[in-house]
């Protein structure tokens, strides 16, 4: 329901977001995997290109969300600093460097930022089947 005051948008598969959400702190992501989580938190970034990944805040970690499939996108603007829910599978994983220098690229960073990269980085991350953002 949209109405003027808040903003909710779903994005892939619409999901009950009243569900319990996955507890990131007290949870060790190292080796598992948990399929079909539900976990919010604050926007912290966005493909600015397509919309194609975000990067949310959430229980003090920063966790990478990328989009089952490549079958849906966010908006490429006005997201950031807004809640969102992810609805999809969480895990550990690793980014090359010329993944995390397309990321950057994709992010407006300068060249010299975008030089300095030079390590794989691991990452909290998620592949969402649906997405959440409301105001």
């Amino acid at each position: 329901v949209n109405n003027l005051y808040s903003q909710r948008e779903f994005y892939g598969n619409a999901f009950d977001d009243k569900e319990n959400n996955f507890n990131l702190k007290s949870t060790e992501l190292k080796n598992h995997k948990y399929e079909s989580v539900q976990i919010s938190g604050i926007i912290k970034s966005s493909c600015p290109m397509k919309g194609c990944w975000m990067e949310i805040e959430t229980d003090e970690k920063n966790i990478f969300v990328k989009f089952k499939d490549y079958s849906f996108f966010v908006p490429t603007k006005g997201i950031k600093g807004k809640k969102a829910t992810i609805r999809g599978n969480l895990f550990f994983d690793t980014l090359s460097v010329a993944e995390q220098k397309h990321y950057a690229h994709d992010a407006g960073k300068s060249y010299d930022e975008i030089n300095k990269i030079n390590k794989i980085k691991v990452v909290n991350t998620a592949i969402a089947e649906g997405v959440l953002i409301e105001d």
